[in-house]
């Protein structure tokens, strides 16, 4: 399929949100385009719960559509900015950008 754009949604989310995030997964997954390939990846910061921790793991081994950012989970103290400012480093895709 020749698509004329790519596309990433970014969804911010915390560690413990697991039945948003399988909601999310089922709702994206049923919708597609011919113009365009999408991703949804979920982000979120360092995980400090074990429990967490390894239900994470276990997401990201089934469908590798997470970012864990280098910051603490937050509302209002950079995590934004932790996340556009470090994905050109982590990101091995390559997304359209529009500039106007």
């Amino acid at each position: 399929m020749n698509t004329q754009f790519t596309l990433l949604i970014g969804i911010f989310t915390r560690p413990g949100n697991f039945d948003r995030r399988r909601f999310l997964r089922l709702v994206y997954g049923i919708q597609s385009t011919p113009i365009a390939h999408i991703d949804v990846l979920f982000i979120f910061c360092n995980i400090a719960n074990t429990e967490q921790h390894t239900f994470v793991a276990l997401e990201i081994m089934r469908f590798n559509d997470i970012i864990i950012l280098n910051c603490s989970e937050n509302m209002n103290s950079g995590k934004t900015y932790t996340y556009f400012s470090t994905l050109p480093q982590i990101l091995v895709t390559h997304y359209d950008c529009h500039e106007g």
